[in-house]
């Protein structure tokens, strides 16, 4: 599939941006089938999406509403809104504080893992009228995966465990709720710290079971992690932070006794890497997302969906976010202020793919 990678800069109330995306979508052959569903007929799990959206986010309604005029059909025939796309992937996390960087300044860092023609390869400077601005990748299109916002809350995201959904082997949904390309980017538009982050993940229906690696301007850190509806906090002090596709909260092992061997191996790779060593360069970092796995994040078997599709570093005290679309270790990096826009046309995009065999995918108990 010839995909390329892009930036979207979006600005103006929720339904002007909704309908500015139908006309930048527009262009892409079959975006119709991609966004909407052929049947259309009534569906309770839909009208309940719809009703969580108005009770919770009715900026992204709003939105979704403007996509769907533009293309002269029903919001309730929108496929972003069946829980048949709470789709994730394999992602590494890690949160580095200005304890531990020769600079001093504090960093996110993140992959995400999934199948070329299921990622958008979208990144997205986001500024909807009386919500705070933002820039991360898009899932979905109205999603997000990940982000930082003006106010310098980063949220980044893993799914833990199998991911939850419809498609063949991911577990079904536990409870009615919102995944986790939702919650990421309410969370990014309504908060300006993680206490508040924190406290509004307790009121929010959760569908997916999610790593959150949350951090805010003043470096105050936490680990969320949600399996079947039920929340578990952890806030860190660590000069760094990891989190892969397991959890790491003693309450959530109970929950979920088992792992897949990759994610404790890339757990390893980072928590090696950064925290058990007293401080590192910037270049350390970026060597670890440019470094193919076993040895380092860059993952590449795209075949079996668990190639890098986007690579981030987030400069928490600057707000800047340096990007690439895939793996680093391929692809041209990039430099965008948090909320701001970029000129790039279109990238070609390098995915070599890799098969690892067996033994990646095994899945062991704690």
């Amino acid at each position: 599939m010839d995909k390329k990678g892009v930036f979207s800069y979006l600005i103006g109330d929720s339904y002007e941006i909704g309908k500015k995306q139908g006309q930048e979508l527009s262009i892409i052959d079959g975006i119709e089938d991609i966004l909407f569903k052929k049947d259309i007929q009534k569906n309770d799990e839909i009208d309940e999406s719809i009703q969580l959206l108005k009770k919770y986010y009715p900026s992204l309604l709003d939105e979704l509403k403007g996509v769907a005029d533009y293309f002269k059909r029903k919001v309730s025939d929108m496929k972003f809104l069946d829980s048949a796309y709470l789709i994730a992937g394999g992602c590494s996390l890690a949160a580095i504080s200005s304890k531990k960087t020769i600079d001093g300044k504090p960093y996110v860092l993140r992959t995400y893992d999934l199948g070329i023609e299921i990622s958008d390869f979208r990144m997205c400077s986001t500024n909807v009228e009386g919500l705070l601005s933002h820039s991360g990748f898009s899932v979905n299109f109205f999603g997000r995966s990940e982000g930082m916002n003006n106010d310098g809350l980063c949220i980044t995201f893993a799914s833990c465990g199998l991911p939850i959904g419809n498609e063949i082997g991911m577990l079904k949904p536990k409870i009615s709720g919102f995944n986790f390309m939702v919650i990421i980017r309410l969370l990014l538009e309504t908060c300006c710290s993680t206490e508040e982050a924190l406290d509004l993940l307790k009121t929010v229906p959760i569908a997916s079971n999610m790593n959150l690696l949350i951090t805010d301007s003043f470096e105050n850190t936490a680990i969320v992690e949600t399996i079947d509806g039920n929340i578990y906090i952890k806030n860190s002090k660590n000069s760094a932070t990891v989190l892969t596709n397991h959890p790491v909260i003693e309450e959530a092992k109970e929950a979920q006794n088992s792992y897949l061997n990759n994610s404790l191996i890339r757990y390893e790779i980072l928590n090696d890497k950064l925290k058990n060593q007293k401080t590192v360069k910037l270049e350390e970092i970026k060597s670890l997302l440019k470094t193919n796995y076993p040895k380092g994040v860059s993952m590449l078997d795209y075949d079996d969906y668990f190639g890098t599709v986007q690579t981030i570093l987030f400069d928490i005290k600057d707000k800047t976010v340096n990007f690439s679309f895939g793996s680093l270790a391929y692809n041209e990096e990039f430099k965008l202020k948090v909320g701001e826009n970029l000129k790039m046309l279109p990238q070609d995009l390098c995915l070599p793919n890799k098969v690892y065999g067996n033994d990646f995918w095994g899945m062991k108990e704690f």
